[in-house]
């Protein structure tokens, strides 16, 4: 496969920002090589469920680089509105108090069914295929573009790469520890979220030891999936790795045993993981991260 191919100069280029920190230096690649030559559409996606300091970073970036990021949300049967940093969907009280009524992830649910590892039917829908709504909605036909994915040097091994896509990150042998570097040294920012967190604290594809770190920390991260679970899953929907259920994490997350996961943010140097298991630290491809077309 040629990773090193070059993109067509008549090809649109999407990028789908997750509002972590490798999809923004792949972003900071694109535009470096391409801003010049090419249309490049940049595409924020809420899920409902991203973090406040995500949105934070996100319009950061955006002012950082001088670019348009296009706020997206997915709505009832199959549509998208477009949003920003006020109006994008944040949950409150009367969210809470009322079903979640307008929270994108429910709102999904209603029209797809609940997620389970490792299906990444959220993404898809949420993520890849509102941004390609959004595309065809401006005249822009979305088979015809070039995506540009995220995935490091170091995720080569768990993830697939698609000839069709543009992988800068592979291509500049960028890793973990790289953009740690980076990040701390070299900008004026970062995002402030420890690494296990990811964008949806109780993803799905998340590893077992992370989850667990999460529910500690962060317990509030289980409420909304913990609705989803009792008002669509018979209060026993399997969500995660090994068929788990949000009690199961629960009554997990209790045992002391289990440590709690790393964040990684600070490791600025490849460090071989010495203590990896493969029952608890095991996840999906995109690590809880939810990077669309990986």
């Amino acid at each position: 496969m040629n990773l090193l191919k070059e993109i067509d100069v008549d090809k649109t280029i999407v990028v789908a920002f997750s509002g972590g920190e490798s999809s923004a230096y792949a972003l900071m690649l694109v535009l470096e090589k391409f801003k010049q030559t090419h249309n490049i559409i940049v595409c924020f996606c809420n899920t409902g469920e991203e973090d406040e300091e995500t949105f934070i970073f996100t319009k950061r970036i955006a002012e950082y680089l001088k670019i348009n990021v296009v706020w997206l949300e997915y709505r009832s049967e199959r549509g998208f509105e477009i949003v920003d940093f006020d109006t994008a969907y944040r949950i409150t009280d009367f969210e809470k108090n009322n079903e979640y009524p307008n929270h994108p992830f429910h709102l999904w649910v209603k029209d797809y069914g609940l997620p389970q590892y490792p299906k990444r039917t959220c993404t898809r829908e949420m993520k890849e295929r509102t941004i390609s709504r959004y595309l065809s909605s401006i005249g822009v036909m979305p088979r015809m573009c070039v995506r540009v994915v995220g995935i490091r040097f170091d995720e080569i091994a768990k993830r697939t790469p698609n000839e069709k896509q543009y992988y800068p990150l592979i291509i500049n042998g960028v890793t973990k520890s790289f953009l740690n570097r980076f990040f701390e040294y070299e900008m004026p920012f970062r995002l402030n979220l420890k690494s296990y967190m990811g964008n949806c604290g109780a993803c799905v594809l998340k590893g077992l030891r992370n989850l667990c770190t999460v529910y500690r920390k962060r317990p509030e991260k289980f409420e909304f999936f913990k609705f989803l679970n009792d008002k669509y899953g018979g209060g026993n929907h399997s969500f995660y790795i090994k068929y788990n259920t949000i009690d199961s994490i629960i009554e997990m997350a209790k045992d002391k045993k289990i440590k709690n996961a790393k964040d990684n943010r600070f490791d600025f140097q490849y460090q071989q993981d010495l203590f990896f298991d493969p029952i608890l630290d095991t996840e999906g491809a995109c690590g809880g991260t939810c990077e669309a077309f990986a």
